[in-house]
């Protein structure tokens, strides 16, 4: 329930700027992430033998661009996020 007041408040704070931006992002990000780790445990379990890190991480590179996003709105939906629980806790 508190998260929910949250959420309403912060939508209407931010008009579905910046907040929406970094939670459109963390769909992708997640699945990046999971791509990547499991190429990892791949190549480890198979001894390195056809994969890099290296090469992993450059077959990637076009789709790590979406943390770019994600970094860049951070800093203010984390500031507004700590603002809306501070007036929600008084």
């Amino acid at each position: 329930m508190f998260e929910d007041v949250l959420l309403a408040e912060l939508i209407e704070k931010t008009k579905f700027s910046v907040f929406t931006t970094v939670r459109a992002q963390l769909h992708t990000i997640i699945s990046v992430n999971s791509i990547i780790l499991s190429e990892l445990e791949d190549a480890a379990a198979s001894g390195w033998e056809s994969k890099t890190v290296g090469g992993i991480f450059n077959r990637m590179a076009p789709t790590l661009k979406c943390y770019k996003d994600y970094v860049a709105g951070y800093a203010e939906a984390s500031a507004l996020i700590k603002d809306v629980r501070a007036a929600a806790c008084r």
